[in-house]
């Protein structure tokens, strides 16, 4: 999905540890959106292979703006044959911007 290999994980990647503490610094008491469920379960295994606890939380969009807005807001974003978690969450923050704007 990502195109990485895992030769590039290993000798590129952060430890799930480090991954998991920055994020906790970085997030720390604020509530994050997510436009798929899978990324809560993938959320879910760092944390555990951590062996720490999120200080954030994560929810759908649908949670947060209602299923309605959410459908107006993913036909906002563009579509894209390869997943880029920095290119999809802006892509997301982008759409969900115009739909409150308009």
């Amino acid at each position: 999905m990502h195109g990485l290999t895992q030769n590039q994980l290993h000798q590129e990647g952060d430890t799930p540890v480090a991954v998991a503490r920055n994020m906790n610094q970085l997030f720390s008491g604020q509530v994050l959106c997510s436009d798929s469920p899978q990324d809560g379960f993938w959320l879910d295994v760092l944390y555990e292979a951590a062996d720490l606890i999120p200080t954030f939380e994560l929810k759908p969009l649908e949670v947060l703006v209602g299923r309605e807005a959410a459908s107006d807001i993913y036909r906002l974003m563009p579509t894209t044959r390869h997943h880029r978690a920095f290119h999809d969450a802006t892509a997301l923050m982008e759409a969900c911007r115009a739909f409150f704007e308009a």
